[in-house]
């Protein structure tokens, strides 16, 4: 399983997407030892991040 959340040594990122707080904070706390989390508030920072980033993320998990 651990192919999965790494390469090359580092962390996947994934993006949680989630208007709640509580949401976000528990998606996050269920892949934060696995996966770099990167959290938004809604889908224009979300899309904002994804500019910034557009490579970077392995899975996007929207609400």
């Amino acid at each position: 399983m651990k192919r999965f959340k790494e390469k090359d040594g580092f962390k996947k990122h994934i993006l949680i997407v989630d208007d709640e707080f509580v949401n976000r904070e528990i998606l996050g706390n269920i892949f934060n030892q696995a996966y770099e989390v990167t959290y938004a508030e809604d889908g224009g920072q979300a899309m904002e991040i994804l500019r910034e980033r557009p490579y970077d993320f392995a899975l996007m998990l929207l609400d």
